[in-house]
């Protein structure tokens, strides 16, 4: 499954299709290319379940900026291991993190920091963040 491409002026994007766990669900995520800059979306994908097409994507071979990654798989052991080597990017922003959980995220992730030194967690809304 190479995925499918689209380009727009100079933005290129990568559409995978990707594992949501349930069968009548479609989940893609995104792989988007704008002058070099490269940033990956998951969607709800688990990486844990997704590792063939990941892998088959060769992810950590496209010097991926940014990973938004659902913090939900974050906090999956056998999906953090497969991060670095199966997607290799040099920021993570975590993703679909409800707002009565955020402190107790916040906290969970610090226990991370050490291997995974560039995580981010928006707070906010519309908040800004430069890579």
């Amino acid at each position: 499954n190479t995925g499918s491409f689209l380009t727009v002026k100079d933005l290129k994007m990568t559409v995978l299709r990707l594992n949501h766990g349930h069968h009548m669900i479609q989940n893609l995520g995104f792989v988007l290319d704008l002058k070099g800059k490269k940033i990956c979306h998951l969607g709800d994908a688990l990486i844990k379940d997704n590792k063939e097409n990941i892998k088959n994507h060769e992810l950590n071979k496209q010097g991926i900026e940014v990973a938004f990654i659902p913090y939900f798989d974050f906090l999956n052991k056998e999906s953090r291991e497969l991060i670095k080597p199966f997607i290799n990017p040099k920021h993570i922003v975590l993703t679909h993190i409800p707002p009565a959980e955020m402190e107790k995220i916040v906290k969970d992730v610090e226990g991370f920091k050490s291997d995974f030194p560039s995580i981010t967690i928006f707070k906010k809304s519309l908040e800004k963040k430069s890579f």
